[in-house]
């Protein structure tokens, strides 16, 4: 795989500012702080350690109150089957994606953020508030790596 082309780092920059946008006005409206939503998978294979470790950093810097992650998925007819279809791009695996929502939990080091993980895109679903139940949502990926807690399976994840 070579370096992303330019119609997909738009498109990264584009859904980031959309999506801060909408946030800014989520915590404007519900009279909080700014939520802040990952996106586990969408660094694709070659950058999902570095998408987790910059995550988790951005999460320690923002400070939000409210922390989700959302797993990527691929959608027909979308930009990212294009560059998927193209070799720009690969989904990690399932695995991979825990793994990823692992180093951003373990890592992240909000003040008091409630977290979830319970959108219907995710193959665990999670709950708890960083800092004080870290160790338990780890031990909860943890256990699902390991096949210890079944994950949601592909039909049921309303995509």
């Amino acid at each position: 795989m070579g370096p992303l082309p330019k119609p997909f780092l738009t498109l990264l920059c584009y859904n980031a500012a959309i999506w801060a946008a909408l946030l800014t006005v989520i915590g404007i409206t519900v009279g909080g702080d700014p939520a802040w939503l990952a996106a586990i998978g969408i660094g694709g294979v070659e950058r999902s350690q570095a998408h987790a470790e910059r995550t988790a950093e951005l999460v320690t810097a923002m400070d939000p109150e409210y922390f989700a992650a959302l797993t990527t998925s691929v959608v027909p007819n979308t930009p990212l089957v294009k560059l998927r279809d193209k070799g720009f791009w690969q989904l990690p695996t399932v695995p991979r994606m825990l793994e990823e929502l692992r180093t951003i939990v373990d890592l992240a080091r909000p003040r008091n953020a409630l977290f979830r993980t319970n959108h219907a895109s995710n193959y665990l679903p999670l709950g708890g508030t960083l800092p004080s139940d870290r160790e338990r949502i780890v031990a909860a990926i943890d256990a699902a790596l390991d096949g210890r807690i079944p994950l949601r399976p592909d039909y049921a994840r309303g995509l």
